[in-house]
Parts: structure tokens; C-alpha cells; sequence
């Protein structure tokens, strides 16, 4: 398994057990891709829209575990972006990427 594939399969991990135990955030994707930079993308839906807390608040707990697990060695980007399909944050204007350079 490559390095972007085994890094992407533990965050989904880690998110899935963050998110349970309540239904209303979804975790719909993981992306750790090298474009300039290393960047984590972490795709959240919810029914009625995603919005900057949900963002900020799930964001918080990942860099959390991320940090104490220190899984990922490479400095990287991360990001927490809402599931285009929906009527949420990125329609309304609302950037959901932290920005944090890890």
C-alpha cells in the first residue's frame, strides 16, 4: 500500500471514530495528495448543509489525535471541505479549510 494510501486510510479511521455516535455529520471522503505542498483533505457532509463550526469543531479534534498519534511525518496542509453536492459552506461563501500548515 503506498504512503498516500495507508496515510489516508488511518485519518478515515480516526474521523470515523470521532463522528460516532451521532448522525448528523458524515465523513464522505480522505485525500492526502502532493501537489506544491502535502495537503489532507477531509470531505464532511451533513443533510442540511455543513457550516464553519462543524468544520472547526471536528478540525480541533483531528489535530488532536494527528498530533498525538503523529502519524503524518511530512509537514502538510489540512483541510476540512464540505461535500460540493450539498446546499453548504462553500456555496454560501464560507472557507472550511483550516489552513494549517502541520
Amino acid at each position: 500500500m503506498a504512503k498516500a494510501d495507508l496515510i489516508e486510510q488511518q485519518v478515515e479511521d480516526i474521523v470515523t471514530g470521532l463522528l460516532q455516535g451521532q448522525d448528523e455529520i458524515e465523513l464522505v471522503d480522505v485525500e492526502y495528495v502532493k501537489e506544491h505542498d502535502w495537503y489532507l483533505r477531509i470531505y464532511i457532509d451533513r443533510a442540511d448543509g455543513i457550516d464553519i463550526e462543524d468544520c472547526q469543531a471536528l478540525s480541533e479534534k483531528v489535530e488532536q489525535v494527528l498530533d498525538e498519534q503523529d502519524l503524518i511525518s511530512d509537514p502538510y496542509i489540512l483541510g476540512f471541505l464540505p461535500q460540493a453536492s450539498t446546499g453548504c459552506c462553500a456555496s454560501r461563501g464560507i472557507s472550511c479549510v483550516s489552513g494549517a500548515r502541520l
